[in-house]
Order: structure tokens, then C-alpha cells, then sequence
């Protein structure tokens, strides 16, 4: 037998509504606080991508960009976004990398550890890879010449 949609949506109504009477119901339930929504969990559920910033740092920045400003460094972006913004989590772009050299990296993780922030991406974004996603490409020897790309770089950018 088939329910029609207005049918559906009225008996959904009506069993919400029993739900949510009295004191313990869901509708109660749901006008309280929740901890896991408080202010500073909405802060930790989003991330800022350095390429929102891209016209700030030497490599990424457009011919035409003609706001005066200094250039960024990608080890000062942590604290200046904690500091402003209250936002521990980030995108890195790696043509903002100036080094992959260990102790360039070494550094970037005590920033992050003083400021208490994270990576949750790294898009890696180098021609060799091209546009269409060269990793995860069904050809062994396609996924191989993106690695050795990416190997291959001693800077990104």
C-alpha cells in the first residue's frame, strides 16, 4: 500500500508532538544547552585555509594585488589566526611551504604545539599531479610518477 506524502507528514507530525510533551520529552530535551555545542566547540568544527590569505604570501600572490601589507610567513599564521580569530585548525597549502627541510617542519610542529593548533589538510596542489587527482589514479605507474614528483621537490611553490 502506498502513503501518500501529506499522510506521511502529518503522522510524523502528530508522533513528534507526543514526543515532545512534558518535561523529559525530545522538545525539552532540545531547548537545553548542549556541552558538545558550547562557544568554543564551534570554533574547533571549522578551519582556515591558507589560501584564503594566498595574496599575503610571496609565492601565491597575484600580479594585480595592490593592497599594501607585509608578506606572511606560513610559521606566524597560527598565532595571528588564534590571536584574532580564535581558530585552531588548518588547511596548509603547500605552495605556502618555504622548506620541507626537518628542521623548517620541526619549527611548524612547536608553532602548532604552542598554539595549540592543527593540521586537517594538506591539499598538495604541483602541476605534476595534475587536476584530475594523480594519487589515487587506477594506474599503478601514473600514482608511482606523482610520488616521485612530490618526492622530488625540496620546496613547493
Amino acid at each position: 500500500m502506498q502513503m501518500l506524502r501529506r499522510t506521511f507528514l502529518a503522522q510524523l507530525a502528530a508522533g513528534a508532538a507526543s514526543i515532545g510533551i512534558g518535561e523529559s520529552g525530545a522538545f525539552a530535551y532540545s531547548k537545553k544547552k548542549h556541552p558538545a555545542h558550547s562557544e568554543s566547540s564551534k570554533f574547533d568544527r571549522i578551519a582556515i585555509s591558507t589560501w584564503s590569505l594566498h595574496n599575503y604570501f610571496r609565492t601565491t600572490r597575484a600580479d594585480d594585488f595592490a593592497v599594501a601589507g607585509p608578506l606572511l610567513a606560513l610559521l606566524d599564521v597560527p598565532e595571528i589566526v588564534v590571536d584574532k580569530y580564535k581558530v585552531r585548525h588548518f588547511e596548509f597549502c603547500t605552495t605556502h611551504f618555504p622548506s620541507t627541510e626537518h628542521a623548517f617542519l620541526q619549527e611548524l610542529k612547536y608553532v602548532l604545539a604552542h598554539t595549540r593548533s592543527t593540521i586537517v589538510n594538506m591539499p598538495v596542489d604541483i602541476d605534476e599531479c595534475g587536476a584530475e587527482g594523480t594519487f589515487s589514479d587506477p594506474e599503478q605507474t601514473a600514482r608511482s610518477a606523482a610520488l616521485e614528483a612530490v618526492k622530488s621537490r625540496t620546496c613547493w611553490g
